[in-house]
């Protein structure tokens, strides 16, 4: 934790007898070595401002160490005693075979599912997201979208996991940010580590309410290694993005254990040409609608730095949920927005190999 950050996490730290450091120092190396200590699948709260974002995530996941950002989270000695109630996702209208739909009523569609970055820091989830530009927006509710929380907000500030799930609308799904118990890059971890943390990592989606997860990693779509992610039990879908180029599969579907594995085809960014609402809305309405064609299913990753403005122009720092509406609006009369488990449910319905394979038997 940065000095000019404090007074946030000093009470975590006292009240939890925390290991507390102000190392700011810009060797990614020397950052890892200074955590090499710990047990190996520990959380480090807080961040360090010296390195870029890859960097500081890169080196700790190096060392089998999650990070949750949380530069500006407070009062968490008090939030953090608050007992682990309640669950977001029980409101959705659909959690099971899509909507009841048939195949032939479903077929002529194509689904897209728009899925929130930032929700990986409990900053975000602590403040930011209640902002009129993402979550605390009058108009959501009136379309799907999907919001990330981190893994360990029901432990360190349950209050807040209970506020989403009290205000979470029919059309809200939470799905965990991003990669683990914090976030990590999975690619870099020792497999065996890996393995005992994502054991540790089910329990606590359990206790949350969300089944879907969202991995964001370097060059690693790999289905044996994100195999390890991908358990059945808890985890029911996995949304992976590329770190330096998010949209890098352009939508590939992978399955491990029976879980589809889809990685985003488009991404929603004021600072890359492709990445406009009108490039991203002719990409989706020119794709195929054909329920057992793997490209009739889109995730895009939204970036919560982009939005639009006054004058409607997509840009940094602009109003997030009326650039998704705008999105929508362009989008043909045969694309159906929808919710994660919704997407999912569809896509193992009709994509799933593990049941062609089975319906091919004589």
């Amino acid at each position: 934790q940065s000095p000019a950050s404090i007074p946030a996490l000093i009470d975590y730290a006292v009240m939890s007898g925390c290991y507390y450091t102000h190392y700011n120092g810009a060797d990614g190396y020397m950052h890892a070595q200074t955590f090499t200590f710990l047990d190996k699948g520990t959380v480090v709260l807080g961040g360090n401002d010296a390195l870029d974002e890859f960097t500081a995530v890169s080196s700790l996941s190096t060392v089998n160490l999650c990070v949750l950002p949380a530069q500006q989270s407070c009062n968490l000695s008090t939030l953090s005693g608050f007992a682990r109630e309640g669950k977001v996702n029980t409101v959705l209208t659909s959690t099971e075979g899509s909507d009841g739909l048939t195949d032939a009523e479903q077929n002529g569609k194509h689904t897209v599912c728009f899925v929130l970055s930032g929700g990986e820091s409990l900053d975000v989830a602590l403040n930011e997201y209640t902002e009129k530009k993402w979550y605390g927006s009058d108009i959501r509710g009136s379309f799907a979208m999907n919001w990330g929380l981190p893994a360990l907000l029901g432990e360190l500030a349950n209050p807040m996991l209970a506020y989403y799930a009290a205000t979470q609308s029919a059309t809200d799904e939470f799905i965990l940010q991003t990669s683990g118990l914090g976030y990590t890059y999975p690619s870099h971890w020792n497999l065996a580590m890996l393995g005992e943390m994502v054991a540790r990592l089910e329990t606590v989606m359990a206790r949350t309410g969300m089944e879907y997860l969202q991995i964001v990693d370097s060059d690693a779509f790999d289905p044996r290694l994100l195999s390890a992610m991908a358990q059945p039990e808890t985890v029911k879908g996995v949304f992976y993005v590329d770190y330096n180029n998010h949209d890098r599969e352009r939508g590939t579907i992978l399955w491990a254990n029976g879980t589809p594995i889809v990685s985003a085809a488009y991404c929603l960014h004021a600072e890359r040409q492709d990445g406009s609402l009108e490039r991203v809305a002719e990409s989706i309405n020119s794709a195929p609608t054909d329920v057992y064609n793997e490209n009739s299913y889109t995730f895009v990753t939204i970036r919560a730095d982009s939005g639009l403005n006054a004058q409607g122009e997509l840009v940094y720092g602009g109003d997030t949920m009326a650039a998704v509406e705008a999105l929508i609006g362009m989008l043909d009369e045969d694309v159906e927005v929808v919710t994660a488990s919704e997407f999912m449910n569809r896509i193992k319905q009709h994509l799933d190999p593990a049941a062609k394979d089975t319906a091919a038997q004589p």
